[in-house]
């Protein structure tokens, strides 16, 4: 089987780790993957999926006639196309109906708002008008069953947005990992070391109010370290310019105390990220942030979005499908942790780990994909005209991007 995969190369975030372990995957399988790339600039990730023996082809691939070679080229024989953006997955719908073909088309959606057409619009009138173009046409595409979710928070928003039912073909595949096996005292030691350190972690890209956690986190964090005065903080932040200047100005209004417990880091190698929350207490955040934390038995608590307050009601384990909060003050979770002995946090790090194993385990993800359906484009004429007129709309916005050359490493 080959794998298509139309992304960016040139940024950092959930979806160019997500690209590494599907690339382990398809060579661990023997299967063969693409990655079509307008830019590949970080060179970080671009390095480590051409040492998976990935093919990169880097070309304008907003444009419908490039993308339309490459596809033909690369889709004589069986293949999956793989977007995380709707656009992307339009364009190509675009060209199966163009070029009569049938090969599988399916968009992973790994954000809350990939099907909110119109959102990005302030004019409620332009947004009601493209909201109610697109609700037609998201409904006749997910019959087909290549519209996945990360969630249930995503087909949730998606069906209150355009007043859909969609459960019936959108399906919610959880976010797929690759998960290591540990033995019984492999477990131990990382417990133990974890249990030490005492040290929260939480690791996102600037991305604010989007990511707006960070700042309660900090508060939270300032109020803890009164009752808990071996505590430190591990932080680890970079995009744009203005927002980690917004965090650094946060961090400047906290005591001298709690600032001499906090490590704040620029972006820094994935695996190196990943030793970092091996060595950690616990890790605070929403996503993959969860769950790489629980393939290293590290407990995880997940948070609210789109706010600056710090919400939060439960650990990992408790609600593993779950990788987002919508009620409770985290710090209380961050305490129920803390107040914890030894026996209390291995119980709770264990039942992390298993239940990343079982509900995210990478092999059901492209099992599902696998056993999609190929199929005939059911894009209408009208269809194709209305995506062409709101793709060329968004390119002249200022769309906002976490490019690598905004972005600090460590040294």
């Amino acid at each position: 089987m080959k794998y298509i995969v139309n992304d960016y190369l040139d940024t950092y975030g959930g979806s160019t780790t997500l690209l590494l372990r599907m690339a382990e995957w398809a060579k661990r399988t023997k299967n063969m993957f693409l990655i079509y790339t307008p830019k590949a600039g970080n060179k970080e990730i671009v390095d480590k999926l051409k040492s998976l023996c990935v093919e990169i082809f880097v070309f304008d691939t907003g444009n419908i006639k490039l993308l339309e070679q490459n596809i033909l080229r690369d889709c004589e024989s069986e293949c999956t196309c793989i977007s995380f953006i709707f656009k992307q997955y339009m364009d190509i719908e675009i060209i199966k109906k163009k070029t009569n073909s049938t090969f599988k088309n399916c968009l992973y959606a790994i954000h809350p708002d990939t099907y909110l057409k119109g959102l990005g619009y302030s004019n409620k009138v332009c947004q009601k008008i493209i909201k109610g173009m697109y609700k037609p046409l998201i409904s006749k595409l997910n019959v087909s069953g290549g519209m996945l979710c990360m969630d249930n928070d995503i087909l949730a928003r998606t069906e209150s947005y355009y007043g859909l039912n969609l459960s019936r073909h959108m399906h919610i595949q959880l976010l797929p990992m690759i998960i290591p096996y540990y033995t019984e005292l492999e477990m131990d030691e990382k417990i133990a070391k974890s249990f030490k350190s005492k040290t929260i972690i939480s690791a996102c890209r600037a991305d604010f109010p989007y990511k707006g956690y960070v700042f309660g986190l900090l508060e939270a964090f300032e109020t803890l370290k009164k009752e808990y005065t071996d505590i430190s903080l591990e932080l680890i932040c970079s995009g744009e310019k203005d927002d980690v200047d917004k965090l650094k100005d946060k961090i400047l209004t906290l005591s001298d105390e709690t600032r001499e417990c906090i490590r704040y880091h620029k972006w820094m190698d994935y695996a190196d990220l990943k030793d970092l929350i091996g060595n950690c207490f616990m890790s605070i955040g929403m996503g993959t942030a969860i769950i790489d934390a629980a393939v290293e038995c590290v407990p995880s608590i997940a948070v609210k979005y789109n706010t600056f307050d710090f919400i939060g009601n439960h650990i990992f384990y408790e609600k593993p499908e779950l990788l987002v909060a919508y009620e409770g003050n985290a710090i209380d979770q961050l305490r129920r942790l803390l107040d914890m002995d030894f026996e209390e946090y291995h119980n709770v790090a264990v039942k992390c780990y298993k239940a990343v194993k079982f509900h995210y385990n990478i092999d059901a993800f492209f099992e599902y994909i696998n056993s999609i359906d190929e199929s005939k484009s059911k894009l209408s004429h009208f269809d194709v005209i209305l995506h062409s007129l709101n793709s060329y709309i968004n390119s002249r916005k200022h769309l906002k991007e976490y490019s690598v050359s905004a972005i600090e490493k460590e040294d």
